[in-house]
């Protein structure tokens, strides 16, 4: 979505809503992060033609609750990432599985950051938006079985 005054005031209060329950659902939420995501892409005239979509993770845990399998949640997030959209994963503090958001952000063609305790998080974060909001190039390949033929 666009970043319009109204939108982010959306966002916001959306946000400040929220109240945590206990369980970590990773698996239903980048779901949901993805299907958002490919339906924005769908919408005519709603993203500047030279947009590239992609989905922001932010946990500060492990996958307790409905689908808590590592590799099932992996295997559900490649199959609903067609095409394939960068995932970018933010992990808060030492209880976060890190692990977890690198392994689905490179299968992403992404990266994922870990946010520490002990530092800044505003400015770690702002580093972390920094370099996903301008990239210079995006889905270069080399093929390199071709340079000695």
């Amino acid at each position: 979505m666009q970043a319009t005054r109204n939108n982010l005031d959306v966002a916001i209060a959306f946000t400040n809503s929220l109240e945590a329950n206990g369980g970590t659902n990773i698996n239903s939420a980048m779901l949901k992060g993805l299907e958002l995501a490919k339906e924005n892409m769908e919408r005519e005239g709603l993203l500047p033609a030279n947009t590239q979509p992609m989905v922001v993770f932010l946990t500060d845990g492990v996958p307790t609750s409905v689908v808590t399998f590592k590799p099932t949640i992996k295997s559900n997030i490649v199959k609903a990432n067609q095409p394939q959209i960068p995932l970018y994963c933010i992990a808060f503090g030492r209880d976060a599985d890190f692990k977890l958001m690198k392994e689905i952000s490179e299968e992403a063609d992404s990266w994922a950051k870990m946010i520490y305790e002990g530092g800044d998080a505003a400015i770690q974060l702002e580093n972390f938006f920094a370099q996903i909001s301008d990239p210079v190039i995006s889905g270069l390949k080399f093929d390199h079985s071709r340079l000695y033929a």
